[in-house]
């Protein structure tokens, strides 16, 4: 897989279940979905939460929400969906 293209209009959402977030100490963002744990920097929280919560939402959103680069969000995206833990869409 070479990973999500930075399109802003792709969709994002998250397919696994009991997935939660937290901020540790250091403001590190610890994301755990799918088995697996993650630690972030604190402006991946703005794309985690509403995924978190259920919220399916574009990469442009995602990347307003956070400040984030939308070819940053896209790689953030590539990582969940290769670990099966998120879905990627086209908007309909």
């Amino acid at each position: 897989m070479d990973g999500i293209p930075a399109d802003e209009s792709l969709l994002v959402r998250l397919t696994a279940a009991g997935a939660w977030y937290g901020v540790d100490d250091d403001d590190h963002v610890m994301f755990s979905a799918g088995g697996q744990e993650w630690t972030f920097s604190a402006p991946v929280l703005a794309v985690i939460k509403p995924l978190v919560e259920g919220s399916t939402a574009t990469l442009g959103e995602l990347s307003v929400s956070s400040g984030l680069p939308v070819s940053h969000v896209a790689a953030l995206a590539s990582e969940l969906v290769a670990a099966d833990v998120a879905s990627v869409s086209r908007r309909r």
